[in-house]
C-alpha cells in the first residue's frame, strides 16, 4: 500500500508538459511532499528557474491535485528559490 506522499507524487505526475509528454512540474521544479500527519500535506516546491512566469500557475495546480488525492484534508505548499516566492506562499497558504 502507498503512503500517502507516494500517493500525491504519483498524482503530480499525472500532469503532462503538451508537446514532450514529460511530467511538467518535476521539469519546472523539484517537488518534496511531506504528510504532517491528520491529512495535512507539506510541499516544497524549489524552482529551477527563478524568472518561471509560469511558477504561480504551476503552484496553484500542485495543490489543486493534492488536494483530490483520498486522504488528504490540507495543503501548505512552500515555494522557494522564485522571485515571486512569498507572493506564492501567502497567496497559496491564507
Amino acid at each position: 500500500m502507498q503512503s500517502l506522499e507516494e500517493r500525491v507524487l504519483q498524482e503530480l505526475k499525472k500532469l503532462k508538459d503538451p508537446v514532450s509528454g514529460a511530467p511538467l512540474l518535476f521539469l519546472e521544479a523539484s517537488i518534496d511532499v511531506r504528510n504532517l500527519g491528520q491529512g495535512v500535506i507539506h510541499m516544497v516546491i524549489v524552482s529551477r528557474n527563478p524568472y518561471s512566469a509560469s511558477m504561480v500557475s504551476l503552484a496553484e495546480a500542485a495543490k489543486s491535485i493534492a488536494l483530490k488525492c483520498e486522504g488528504v484534508k490540507q495543503v501548505l505548499v512552500d515555494v522557494r528559490n522564485h522571485v515571486m516566492a512569498d507572493y506564492i506562499n501567502m497567496r497559496l497558504n491564507p
